[in-house]
């Protein structure tokens, strides 16, 4: 992994600022602490990384490849998320603020203190098998997984 340079940064900003998919400008460079935010990544495959701390607010990251990543304190806040292989993900403390999570597969994630209000997700027990969230989310998708059949679309919204 090379370092992400001052220079890179503002050509990333300016692509971002175009709309312009920047895969190839971060292809093999850490973007931990990085703010990658409304990017547009059409092949973010960050597998067995470590992403710690990027913000990637907004960004387009659907079909993601973070495979046992470590990716704690990552603002994913408005991220499409979906159809993403996330299996193992280390996210502690990472926030899913009204994520599109369709789809995507948490498998043996480790969900722990993570907001994940408003966030649109397919309850399956396909998609959540073994993964590791604060008690009262387990606590409400064990009640939710009595009630409703396999794949069901369900937003999680905070109470008012």
């Amino acid at each position: 992994m090379q370092k992400m340079t001052n220079e890179l940064r503002s050509k990333i900003k300016n692509y971002i600022k175009s709309g312009i998919a920047i895969d190839e400008l971060i292809k093999d460079i850490d973007i931990a602490g990085e703010d990658l935010s409304h990017a547009v990544i059409n092949n973010f495959d960050r597998n067995y990384q470590n992403i710690s701390g990027c913000r990637l607010i907004g960004a387009k990251i659907a079909r993601a490849n973070l495979i046992r990543t470590v990716a704690r304190n990552v603002n994913f806040d408005y991220a499409d998320l979906s159809n993403a292989n996330c299996r193992y993900l280390d996210a502690v403390g990472s926030t899913f603020l009204r994520t599109n999570c369709m789809n995507t597969d948490f498998c043996g994630a480790d969900l722990r203190s993570c907001n994940i209000c408003d966030v649109t997700a397919t309850l399956s027990a396909r998609y959540f098998y073994k993964t590791k969230m604060s008690h009262n989310i387990n606590d409400l998708f064990d009640s939710v997984w009595t009630r409703v059949s396999d794949n069901t679309t369900m937003q999680f919204t905070e109470p008012r």
